[in-house]
C-alpha cells in the first residue's frame, strides 16, 4: 500500500520492514524512521526439560558471541548481499544486540 501510494507508512518489526525495503525495485524510495516502538528479542526454542540440548544451545552460543563468530555471522547476513539475489540489508546491530552478545544470558529482557 505504500508503494502503491495508499498509505503513507506503517509499522513493523525492523528485519522484516527491512526486508521489505531491501525487496523494492528503489530501496532509496523508503526509510525506516523514529526510534522502536517495542524491542522484542529473538530467541531459541527447544523442548521443555531437554537440560542437554539446552547446555549445548547455550555453549555454542557463549562461545560464538565470546569469539566474535556472532557478530561476523551477523555483518555476513544482515550488512552484506546475500545470494541469489544479492540482496542487502544493511540493517546494523542494534545495541541490545551488541550489549546481548558482551554478556550472554539465557533470560529474556527483563
Amino acid at each position: 500500500m505504500v508503494r502503491d501510494g495508499r498509505a503513507a507508512a506503517f509499522v513493523m518489526d525492523d528485519i522484516l520492514l527491512t526486508s521489505l525495503i531491501a525487496n523494492q525495485k528503489d530501496p532509496n524510495a523508503y526509510e525506516i524512521v523514529g526510534s522502536a516502538l517495542r524491542v522484542e528479542p529473538y530467541a531459541i526454542m527447544l523442548r521443555k526439560g531437554d537440560a542437554a540440548l539446552k547446555k549445548i544451545a547455550d555453549e555454542t552460543f557463549t562461545e560464538l558471541m565470546a569469539t566474535g563468530e556472532a557478530a561476523r555471522l551477523y555483518d555476513r547476513w544482515f550488512m552484506n548481499p546475500v545470494l541469489p539475489r544479492d540482496i542487502n540489508l544493511r540493517l546494523s546491530m542494534s545495541e541490545e544486540l551488541k550489549a546481548a552478545f558482551m554478556n550472554p544470558r539465557d533470560k529474556g529482557v527483563e
